[in-house]
């Protein structure tokens, strides 16, 4: 699952460019959602900095029921055993 939060110009996206974007880069356009100014995405995740993070921002969701594991900016935790703990 991707969230495109702006387009390539800072702006809030459409579904135009959502589609152009998923395609240029091999992406089921299903996949990718829209989340104009990211309004809704920080209103659910804890970005640990503070609400101010840099781009691209990663994440991980427990996919049967959407738990928020795992970001890039969190000052504890390892990606690897977030990933095994999900895999396993």
């Amino acid at each position: 699952m991707l969230v495109l939060g702006e387009n390539a110009a800072g702006n809030a996206p459409n579904l135009t460019y959502c589609k152009q974007w998923a395609n240029s880069h091999d992406v089921d356009p299903a996949n990718v959602y829209l989340d104009p100014s990211w309004t809704t995405l920080f209103s659910k995740v804890n970005t640990y900095t503070g609400g101010t993070i840099g781009l691209p921002y990663n994440i991980i969701l427990r996919g049967t029921n959407m738990e928020y594991t795992w970001c890039d900016n969190s000052p504890s935790g390892d990606i690897n055993s977030a990933l095994s703990e999900l895999l396993n």
